[in-house]
């Protein structure tokens, strides 16, 4: 059965990652039908 883990691929994640050189943290939003990645910039 469904355990509720999900994995990210990690050559889906980084080029997210490479595309923003600056990113300092990663934020993952769980949603009732999707997980979105965003990549932040913080100073």
């Amino acid at each position: 059965g469904d355990d509720g883990v999900d994995f990210v691929d990690a050559e889906g994640l980084e080029p997210l990652i490479t595309a923003s050189p600056g990113c300092t943290h990663l934020q993952i939003a769980f949603l009732p039908d999707a997980m979105q990645l965003f990549v932040i910039e913080r100073t």
